[in-house]
């Protein structure tokens, strides 16, 4: 199940990982065409840039903390186990 769970937010992370660029283009390729005005282009860009990155950063103090509370001293953790599942999506955020 943990292999699984990793592809999808392999999947997810690079998804949200290329987001920026992705929206960058687009809203260059909207101006470009005259369908979105400079200032409004660069008013999305902004507001995108402003909500991922903190997003990001409390998902992974989030976890992080989920993570410390759950851990016991002489804890036998699996490879492919729900924490090392939880251990290893945390370690992909920035901030980590």
């Amino acid at each position: 199940m943990a292999p699984l769970l990793q592809l999808v937010s392999l999947l997810a992370y690079y998804g949200i990982v290329s987001s920026p660029l992705v929206i960058t283009v687009i809203l260059a390729i909207q101006v470009q065409q005259g369908r979105l005005d400079l200032f409004g282009a660069l008013d999305i860009g902004t507001t995108v840039g402003f909500l991922i990155w903190p997003s990001w950063l409390a998902l992974s103090i989030c976890d992080q903390v989920d993570r410390h509370r759950a851990l016991q001293a002489g804890t036998l953790i699996r490879v492919w186990g729900s924490y090392y599942f939880r251990w290893w999506l945390v370690n992909r955020f920035p901030g980590a």
